[in-house]
């Protein structure tokens, strides 16, 4: 198994403490990862009055999370 070991963004993606089965996996997270960060930035940069935030979903895009999680699969 392949363990995350990014710091990129710093503390938040390494909480996660999740593994992969293959770097080729752990890339894909790592980008839904990343473009889920631009998201909670682009929001959170609009000052409303609710934020967003990671969670240990931040690793799917909207499809994986939509079919899986939302699914009950």
């Amino acid at each position: 198994m392949y363990e995350v070991q990014r710091q990129i963004p710093p503390p938040v993606w390494s909480e996660l403490r999740k593994s992969y089965e293959s770097a080729a996996e752990e890339e894909k997270a790592f980008a839904a990862f990343a473009a889920n960060e631009d998201i909670i930035n682009e929001h959170n940069a609009k000052g409303l009055s609710w934020t967003l935030g990671h969670n240990s979903y931040s690793d799917m895009t909207w499809n994986e999370f939509s079919t899986t999680v939302m699914s009950g699969a």
